[in-house]
């Protein structure tokens, strides 16, 4: 048999299963052995000398969660009805979300109701198969699901929430600082319990998360997941904690304090950078300071990308007709107004476009370099935006003229013309928060 690969766990396949389903299971777990090799298969009966004693039902969720690559509950009247198997399963869902969800596979011998398993999730009917039929379906499965436990599995100590560097798809030494600054950032807003229970209440963790512990399971999921069906990213954490907040208001319990506000808006702009997929630098990078210098937001959904792009610093998303009106609504000096425009741009002369722009703005001496260069350096602290939205890849150069020459100048852009993907399940999200986050502020004023 080929040695088979488990990223250094000690088992392949993990099953959970009621006592009272022993004859079925017993056949099973002998096609499983079969099929993956005998120390590759996790069952109760044969490991209970390792597991017998004291604190027995901790020690076999820690195996589930991490010592299996794939964990197979066998759902059935008695593993619905039963205390054990109950807590068992409740522990599993819990632990095997996110990146990890994969990782799920039941078989189902009855069709019962378990808790945490909705209608748009799919188990496969054992009725029907013979063992060795339901053993090979479970390696297909394995086999198919391989390159990404390679991913999931590769940061040493990786279980149910990956530990304190989770994301080996971005791998360069900025990239690792930028995550440490980051995780740090989450650590701190997360050290307010108040906010920290309400995120471990509204997405089912243990209730004796700590702030270190969450912002490790919420560093896990980025860059966000692929698909329509694959919706979850960063920002999915607060998104579930307004939806919990939400149901409580309904329920007449009390707004939200002051600080959970607080600490909530904190989050999502950590949040929501890193929630984009694709995630590369300059996400990390803004993801960890306040102001950035360049907003970039690839993705084929132009609309949304820009809406995501926008909305992070309040900007309203227009697109208008006229290039030099483009320029001229694009460059906006901050006036403490609530919205700036954010507009398409493309072809050639947008380098002296935005230089005589900015001339307009800023009042200098001159429309030169040199002058609007010294205009920026002094604009007192005030902000001076350029909001573009790229419509073909020529731009891209001309906005990295502009970075050279006005180094003063906070960019904002969304790449429209890039091969990345913006998950647009993030958009809605994003301004479920916000809208609920206002509404309670004003409730408050």
């Amino acid at each position: 048999m080929q040695e088979l690969e488990t990223f250094g766990r000690r088992f392949a396949v993990g099953l959970s299963f009621a006592s009272e389903d022993g004859g079925f299971i017993d056949q099973l777990v002998t096609a499983l052995k079969g099929r993956f090799g005998s120390d590759r298969v996790f069952d109760y009966p044969s490991r209970q000398p390792e597991l017998v004693g004291p604190d027995g039902l901790p020690k076999l969720l820690k195996i589930y969660r991490e010592d299996c690559c794939l964990v197979v509950p066998i759902f059935s009247n008695h593993y619905a009805t039963k205390q054990w198997c109950r807590s068992e399963w409740d522990d599993i869902r819990k632990a095997l979300q996110g990146s990890h969800a994969d990782r799920l596979i039941p078989l189902t011998m009855e069709k019962v109701e378990i808790p945490g398993w909705g209608d748009g999730d799919i188990s496969y009917a054992a009725d029907g198969h013979t063992p060795e039929q339901l053993a090979n379906f479970l390696f297909e499965a394995y086999q198919l699901r391989v390159e990404k436990f390679r991913l999931i599995f590769s940061a040493p100590g990786s279980a149910a929430g990956p530990q304190s560097n989770p994301i080996n798809q971005i791998r360069s030494a900025s990239d690792d600082q930028s995550i440490a600054r980051l995780r740090q950032k989450l650590v701190t807003t997360l050290g307010q319990e108040s906010l920290r229970k309400l995120l471990v209440q509204a997405n089912d963790r243990l209730s004796e998360c700590s702030a270190e512990e969450l912002a490790d399971e919420i560093l896990a999921v980025m860059p966000a997941k692929r698909g329509p069906r694959e919706r979850w990213s960063p920002l999915c954490f607060l998104y579930f904690a307004v939806e919990y907040l939400e149901e409580a208001g309904s329920a007449g319990v009390n707004r939200p304090e002051q600080a959970v506000l607080d600490g909530m808006e904190r989050l999502l702009m950590l949040l929501l950078p890193v929630s984009v997929q694709d995630v590369r630098s300059e996400d990390l990078r803004r993801a960890v300071d306040s102001v950035p210098d360049l907003l970039r937001v690839a993705g084929h959904e132009r609309m949304v990308g820009a809406s995501i792009a926008g909305k992070l610093l309040g900007l309203q998303v227009w697109l208008n007709s006229d290039g030099q009106a483009k320029v001229r609504n694009a460059v906006h000096p901050n006036r403490e107004k609530p919205q700036i425009p954010l507009s398409g741009i493309a072809g050639k002369g947008l380098v002296d476009a935005v230089r005589e722009e900015l001339a307009e703005v800023l009042g200098p001496r001159s429309s030169s370099v040199q002058d609007v260069q010294a205009a920026l350096t002094g604009w007192a602290g005030r902000e001076a935006y350029l909001c573009v939205w790229l419509m073909d890849a020529g731009a891209g150069l001309q906005i990295s003229e502009l970075r050279r020459l006005f180094p003063e100048l906070i960019l904002l852009v969304c790449d429209g013309t890039g091969e990345g993907e913006v998950n647009p399940q993030i958009l809605w999200r994003l301004q479920e928060i916000e809208s609920f986050i206002r509404q309670h502020r004003r409730a408050q004023v």
